[in-house]
């Protein structure tokens, strides 16, 4: 039996498939998203309802609170053990996400990176806390640029975190991230078989989606959810907050945005994300088979079923 990775674009429905594969198998769902780990963060990351999550069995999701730090290897740490269990059990299981670099470290295990070092990550946030969310980023990234420019393009200027990161280990080992990375021992692989399926749309359908998707956290209620949280974190919200959908609504919160102009702007910043995941997972160290959806979809249900079948 292998276990099975069910990747792709946001909004391309991995979740869906994923959920009537696992309740006609029995198999469990292992959530594959560095957002959906966080507590009070639902709307904006659709996450499976109630309903959902009562007719099988998930797990990563609702495991920390935002202001906490949740790291890959953190995402191994909890996830391995549960795999470990399940496979031993012979119970299907569905790793399923779109966080490419989770499932990279799961799968093909972790580097020794140094520690995190808190003061250096609240010295650098200061730095740029005068600026806004969207200027926070790029400007901390001009600077990894000119310390280890050959990472710095392997990482898009808006993602604070791992800027920062980058930056705090550059300070800490005396080194280029990339020079580290290019002498790595991965450690702890995933020691048993597994396959791993993309999923995909044609362009319009996608398109398509994602505007369905927007409108549905709209309707839901973003606003109010982010009101909530911000309510309860303060002026400085945490890192997980620059995501999509939250930090356009904050925008919309201060006045710097119309509601329309929000509405598009999450349509756009989600398009967006959907093209750099599938640009990560194209060079993805494992080899993954794609299919595309709807007219493939008996394909790749046939495909993961044959994996599962043969143990059960």
């Amino acid at each position: 039996m292998k276990v099975i990775s069910l990747i792709g674009p946001t909004a391309s429905g991995k979740s869906e498939l994923a959920l009537r594969l696992a309740q006609k198998h029995g198999a469990h769902i292992l959530s594959c998203d560095s957002l959906l780990v966080y507590k009070g963060m639902t709307i904006g990351t659709a996450k499976p309802s109630a309903e959902e999550l009562g007719q099988v069995p998930h797990y990563g999701i609702d495991l920390i609170d935002p202001s906490e730090p949740f790291t890959a290897v953190d995402y191994v740490r909890y996830a391995r053990p549960l795999l470990d269990e399940l496979y031993a059990k012979k119970t299907p299981v569905l790793i399923v996400g779109g966080t490419g670099f989770y499932l990279k470290a799961l799968l093909c295990g972790v580097w020794d990176a140094p520690p995190t070092q808190p003061e250096i990550r609240e010295r650098l946030e200061k730095e740029v806390a005068h600026l806004s969310l969207e200027q926070r980023g790029p400007a901390l990234h001009e600077r990894l640029a000119k310390r280890d420019a050959e990472y710095a393009e392997k990482v898009n200027p808006n993602d604070l975190y791992r800027v920062i990161r980058a930056l705090e280990i550059i300070e800490v080992t005396g080194e280029k991230v990339s020079e580290l990375l290019a002498k790595r021992t991965l450690q702890n692989p995933l020691p048993y078989a597994y396959a791993i399926y993309g999923i995909k749309r044609p362009k319009l359908d996608l398109e398509r989606r994602i505007i369905e998707r927007t409108n549905g956290m709209f309707s839901k209620g973003i606003v109010n959810e982010t009101k909530d949280l911000l309510a309860k974190f303060g002026p400085k919200p945490p890192r997980p907050f620059s995501c999509v959908g939250y930090n356009e609504v904050m925008q919309l919160l201060d006045g710097t945005m119309t509601l329309p102009e929000c509405r598009e702007r999450v349509v756009i910043s989600t398009r967006q994300l959907a093209k750099k995941q599938m640009t990560f997972f194209k060079g993805f160290p494992s080899p993954i088979e794609w299919f595309t959806l709807p007219h493939e979809e008996e394909m790749l249900t046939q495909k993961i079923e044959g994996d599962w079948g043969s143990s059960r």
